[in-house]
């Protein structure tokens, strides 16, 4: 792996991406979100919140559609890691809180 794909945690690489999406990507690690990657043609990440970590979903300049909250960032993003975009994670199961 690139060592500008370790640093950006992103499972495609930056540099291939179309400049929008480079834009898109660059403001939403400035914002805090981590572990970004393509799931579906739409943007999803981590983020830390008060007391969860969320594995947001449809990340856009606006913000994102719907976050899954895990109890901790490893839960978290393991969960996306291997998240093939269909199914819904268990509450209770694997640190899953809740699903917003």
């Amino acid at each position: 792996m690139s060592a500008l794909r370790q640093i950006l945690n992103l499972e495609t690489n930056f540099l291939e991406l179309v400049a929008d999406d480079q834009r898109l990507v660059a403001t939403l690690l400035t914002h805090g979100y981590q572990n970004l990657r393509l799931v579906n043609g739409r943007w999803c990440g981590t983020m830390r919140f008060m007391y969860t970590v969320g594995v947001v979903l449809g990340l856009d300049d606006s913000g994102y559609t719907n976050r899954f909250c895990f109890d901790t960032e490893q839960n978290a993003a393991l969960f996306l890691k291997d998240w093939d975009g269909s199914t819904l994670p268990e509450i209770g199961v694997d640190g899953c809180t809740a699903i917003k």
